[in-house]
């Protein structure tokens, strides 16, 4: 078998993000796209808090922050008069909101990080056949020098809706298309409202989502109420539909773009088939809804690629890639029937729904509490692996619980996730706000079993309120981490490579800790995989 260790199909945001991690963490691989290059459509336009998170480790997050538009708020309304406003800057993250950019500058900069990582895409590469056995994959590929047939220990598939890749090794999908024909477009719209809100308007059968892109560009997406399939929408049309449904308060200043388009929800039945992965499109496609898509299928490769290294490094039995489908496709579902729900409930006419979906918005604007979790679970700040067969233990504190992710706190020289990093397993030891005098030696003791059985595969940080000189502390101040993670007197937290956590308890002892990192890590399955 080659040494290559993995073949990544598809060059979209999600294979490219795949190849930014398989670089960054040492492996050998290559991706090949049938296209002759980047999209240039604005396409999926979205990227939230959680993934800005994540690009942050991969490296473009401040340049993507300097190329979008900064997404602040959500307002939707039903009618003239009922709306529910949805604040996204109270988020418990770093970034303060989302963002709204083009993805053919999400992809761009992917593309160009990739470069300096030392990778590159191979395009105009189309897959001809895909076979694997028990030692690797092997596919025959069309490229511009004829056809090649490539060898690899492991393929991710990330080759969209109609992947060739799935349908050869006979993955199902399961789902539905949502009736109706929709329209995407490019629009310049003059209005009075916040260039930093996204707003949608939902009527009698009619739904409006304008999302703004900077200097008065918007993507609009609605749907059409002609039943002709066939009929062209012309722009005259589409000006009377945004300035109709929003009411008066934008009005179209030119149309730049458009094309109709129809909702797919669906998912593939599994992830995975022997040594060949499902990510992105190839594994899921729902409503634009919350602008959704791309941000699962980046996190669905930020899941896996830490996973492949630890087992291609032979740091992990092969056991623990089983948890890629195990915490991801729980994630994936909860967001295609949510898409849909809330979709099939904007296009509702029935006077029963209607009359619902403004008695819930009323209800909503007083509380303030479940609006942030609604902001949380649109930014997917929310999204975990609570069920993931990782986890020795389901119990957490105060709220916090194995499977979340682990809450970053930002000092005034650095962050925790700055200082976690996103390579290795951390411990994370809090001193508490009061350090109890013995802990130091039973700390001593606690690191020097992990490091025996572990080491390099798992770090140790040592988060303390105030600054004692030692190598590997984090002085915290103000006791924000301490009291963010539910710690004033003290704990231990085992935070994961991708930022979730493993483990957290006020109270532990060295071989609880000793036997959650070996879950963790896969050498055993604390619940089994349902294939």
């Amino acid at each position: 078998m080659s040494p290559l260790s993995v073949l990544i199909v598809g060059a979209g945001p999600a294979g490219l993000m795949a190849a930014c991690e398989l670089a960054r963490r040492g492996l050998s691989f290559r991706v090949v796209d049938k296209k002759a290059g980047p999209t240039d459509l604005t396409n999926a336009a979205a990227v939230h808090a959680r993934t800005l998170e994540i690009f942050a480790h991969v490296g473009i997050a401040e340049r993507l922050v300097a190329a979008g538009q900064k997404w602040t708020a959500m307002t939707v309304r039903s009618g003239r008069k009922a709306a529910v406003h949805l604040p996204l800057d109270r988020i418990d993250s770093s970034f303060g909101g989302s963002l709204l950019v083009p993805q053919s500058v999400t992809e761009r900069l992917l593309e160009t990080r990739l470069t300096e990582l030392g990778g590159r895409v191979e395009w105009l590469s189309e897959v001809l056949t895909v076979e694997q056995d028990a030692k690797g994959v092997r596919v025959s590929l069309t490229t511009p020098s004829g056809v090649e047939v490539v060898e690899s220990a492991w393929l991710i598939a990330c080759d969209g809706l109609h992947s060739l890749v799935r349908s050869q090794v006979g993955i199902e999908v399961e789902g539905e298309d949502i009736e109706s024909r929709y329209l995407v477009c490019d629009v310049a719209l003059s209005s009075t409202r916040s260039p930093r809100e996204v707003v949608a308007y939902a009527g009698d059968g009619s739904i409006l989502g304008l999302f703004p892109l900077g200097d008065h560009l918007y993507r609009a997406i609605g749907n059409l109420t002609d039943p002709d399939a066939t009929k062209a929408v012309v722009e005259t049309e589409i000006r009377s539909l945004i300035e109709a449904r929003s009411f008066g308060e934008f009005e179209v200043d030119e149309v730049k773009w458009s094309s109709p388009f129809w909702i797919h929800s669906k998912m593939a039945k599994h992830l995975r088939s022997g040594r060949i992965f499902l990510a992105g499109d190839a594994a899921h496609v729902h409503s634009p809804a919350g602008g959704q898509g791309m941000n699962t299928g980046i996190q669905d490769v930020y899941n896996l690629s830490w996973k492949l290294a630890l087992v291609t490094a032979g740091h992990a039995p092969e056991s623990l890639l089983e948890s890629y489908e195990a915490e991801r496709r729980p994630v994936i579902r909860s967001i295609v029937h949510g898409t849909e729900a809330l979709t099939k409930m904007a296009l509702s006419k029935s006077r029963l729904r209607r009359w619902l979906r403004v008695a819930v918005m009323g209800w909503l604007n007083s509380q303030p509490r479940i609006l942030g979790k609604i902001a949380a679970r649109l930014t997917q700040l929310s999204l975990g692996y609570r069920g993931s067969p990782l986890l020795l233990s389901q119990k957490g504190v105060r709220g916090l619980r194995p499977g979340d992710r682990a809450p970053d706190v930002v000092w005034r020289s650095t962050s925790l996730y700055e200082a976690l990093g996103d390579q290795v397993h951390t411990v994370l030891i809090f001193s508490g706000l009061e350090p109890r005098k013995g802990d130091a030696e039973r700390i001593q003791a606690l690191e020097k079993r992990l490091q025996t059985r572990f080491s390099p595969l798992v770090r140790f940080v040592r988060v303390e309120p105030k600054e004692t000189g030692r190598l590997g502390i984090l002085v915290d101040e103000d006791g924000q981490a301490h009291l963010r993670y539910g710690l004033p007197k003290g704990g231990l937290a085992i935070v994961r490579p991708d930022q979730y956590l493993s483990f957290l308890a006020v109270r532990w002892s060295e071989s609880e800790v000793e036997k959650s990192l070996e879950v963790a890590l896969g050498s055993c399955l604390a619940v089994p995989v349902q294939r």
